[in-house]
């Protein structure tokens, strides 16, 4: 018996999947019984927006216990630009790219982050999936052209690929790591022609699997299209402030933004481009990519604190920044949080506190000697129903 079972049929449950109210359970792991028996017994596509980046990996952790870990995805960023400036998480990259991949691609799942990620700004989707490419064994495609593609969607050129995100290319072989993939891409060439296409492993440099196909992701969540648009509006916002500060800070930021342009002509995207993407691209946002039948907040009260933490300690970085000579002023880093909670098919509380009485309370008593396993958790729950207990 799946442990969710003895939960699905509950009147908890049944509200919540019907979308009435708000729900008070005083534990991530009640939320996450909710959720979880909820999807198993209707599946939807559901965004759970947690308060910080600590709730949201216990709730994945949770989650993904509870049900198939392919039904779970994490869109997860660093807490604040500050710290994300200072040493970008690759592999959170990676799971964010693959998590907007999925959320294109699948009708249902669990789409869990946080509030600084939630209000990330986006390439517009339709960006986004222009930087996905299916490459087929007998396909005719120059090499080149895939090296540009490659680079025009986040990859880094190296001489030998040794993590994702990278390729790398000789003759007429051309090896570069998707993070959709446990292995490296290795498509090897006869002329214009893909003639195969096979994982390798990093070490030996040997074949893995051979395949007809793969699918390239992007690399980078900042997708700049434009170049040229991309200097012009960079130059225009430096020649608003020239005159309107002192001479030695004009010289910083223009040293500043000339770097900044040279990143995005060798496609060199990071972090530290993406103060600047709201300004020069039409942005979307992940309640556009995951569209959910349902957002689900959890706690409510704490998303609007650490929203209001979140807008103080931007503005505080970006006044130091400017002051350094390493960003302009007056840019938007974030989406507003109610500009995107407005966009929700419906929307779905699990609060920590009451605050009205017709909130509805999840009560769960922890089970003891199960020693962890769910078929003696199973086994005890049943045993409750059998004595008339209330379950």
């Amino acid at each position: 018996m799946n442990i969710l079972d003895l939960f699905k049929d509950k009147d908890i449950v049944t509200s919540f999947i019907e979308k009435k109210g708000t729900y008070i359970c005083d534990s991530i792991l009640k939320k996450a019984i909710i959720l979880s028996s909820s999807y198993i017994k209707e599946k939807k596509k559901y965004l759970v927006v947690c308060n910080s980046l600590h709730t949201a990996s216990l709730m994945y952790e949770y989650l993904s216990n509870l049900l198939d870990n392919n039904d779970v995805y994490t869109y997860f960023s660093d807490e604040t630009i500050r710290i994300e400036a200072l040493a970008e998480s690759k592999e959170l990259l990676a799971n964010r790219i693959y998590a907007l991949n999925m959320a294109l691609k699948e009708k249902t799942g669990i789409f869990i982050t946080h509030t600084s990620a939630f209000l990330r700004y986006l390439p517009k989707k339709e960006q986004f999936e222009s930087g996905v490419k299916r490459i087929v064994v007998g396909q005719s495609i120059n090499k080149l052209e895939l090296e540009l593609f490659l680079q025009n969607n986040g990859y880094k050129k190296v001489n030998k690929v040794c993590n994702t995100l990278e390729y790398s290319s000789r003759g007429g072989v051309l090896d570069f790591f998707c993070i959709n993939y446990d292995y490296p891409v290795r498509i090897e060439f006869f002329d214009d022609e893909v003639e195969s296409v096979r994982y390798f492993d990093l070490e030996k440099q040997t074949t893995v699997k051979k395949d007809d196909h793969v699918l390239i992701l992007p690399a980078s969540e900042l997708i700049f299209n434009d170049l040229d648009y991309s200097k012009k509006v960079l130059s225009n916002e430096l020649s608003k402030i020239e005159g309107k500060c002192s001479d030695e800070l004009y010289e910083k930021l223009k040293e500043s933004v000339l770097e900044d342009i040279e990143r995005i002509e060798t496609n060199s995207y990071g972090a530290s481009l993406y103060k600047y993407y709201s300004l020069i691209n039409e942005c979307g946002s992940l309640m556009d990519y995951v569209n959910p039948d349902v957002c689900v907040l959890i706690d409510k009260s704490s998303i609007d604190n650490n929203y209001d933490l979140l807008v103080k300690e931007t503005y505080e970085y970006q006044a130091e920044l400017y002051e350094e000579g390493k960003v302009l002023s007056n840019i938007s880093l974030y989406h507003e949080l109610n500009d995107l909670l407005v966009k929700a098919n419906d929307i779905a509380m699990l609060n920590d506190f009451q605050t009205k009485k017709d909130e509805e309370y999840f009560y769960l008593t922890p089970l003891i000697n199960c020693n962890g396993s769910s078929k003696i958790a199973s086994k005890l729950i049943q045993n409750y129903i059998d004595l008339k207990y209330k379950i």
